[in-house]
């Protein structure tokens, strides 16, 4: 258990001081995550994980092992995100059609041009191939470089009768935040995963999401949770 603490909490030293380790072999502690989730009958091999998916499991890594969580100074959602870049009931049912469908909304409200549609999706769909963004818990957080962006842009979907997204759990996909960060800022990068992250782990968020009935509440949802 002291090692279980120490590494947790010695990642989050790498992420915090943005220092060069590129990987970091996680191996012993997220098999000794999924050991703890009956539903998993297999343990994936898992090595060398990236800074950004080392982000994503960080919350629920801490919460499997009881260690208290330690983040980035994050965000409020409110900054990235707006009532026409929700979509509550999303219609596609497997992992890159919805990925799809939300970059196809974002083309469609304005927030990308036709022109950064296919190379936005590109992208998003070589990390999904990387490792999937499944982080478990019926969340997703697809994310990518995009260049000639202004700043950060994301998109909330919700599906109420889940999206296979290769999770991490293989537990179905109920919250997908996928957001694009201009080309070549990885520390806007990591600070917005990092903010992401730590809303979407509050049971409390996620349940309130699931029955918020409208846009307007599933954005006051998301957008009242600050990151400290």
């Amino acid at each position: 258990m002291v090692f279980q603490y120490l590494l947790c909490n010695f990642s989050h030293f790498l992420i915090t001081k943005s220092v060069l380790f590129r990987e970091l072999d996680l191996d012993d502690i997220y098999k000794g995550y999924l050991g703890r989730k009956k539903s998993c009958l297999e343990m994936p091999e898992i090595s060398g994980h990236s800074k950004s998916t080392l982000i994503l499991l960080y919350p629920r890594l801490c919460s499997a092992f009881r260690t208290p969580p330690l983040f980035l100074s994050g965000m409020n959602l409110a900054e990235i995100l707006t009532s026409e870049r929700i979509v509550p009931n999303l219609a596609s049912e497997e992992q890159l059609p919805a990925i799809t469908e939300l970059v196809d909304r974002l083309v469609a409200v304005g927030s990308l041009t036709p022109e950064q549609r296919d190379p936005a999706l590109t992208a998003l769909k070589e990390r999904e191939e990387q490792r999937s963004t499944g982080i478990g818990g019926g969340i997703a957080i697809p994310h990518s470089f995009l260049p000639n962006l202004d700043g950060v842009l994301a998109i909330f979907g919700r599906s109420i009768p889940g999206i296979d997204f290769c999770a991490l759990d293989r537990a179905p996909v109920h919250f997908i935040v996928l957001f694009l960060v201009p080309e070549k800022e990885h520390n806007l990068h990591l600070k917005t995963l990092s903010s992401i992250a730590k809303i979407m782990n509050s049971a409390d968020t996620r349940n309130r999401l699931a029955e918020a009935g409208t846009e307007t509440e599933i954005l006051d949802i998301l957008t009242n949770r600050q990151v400290a």
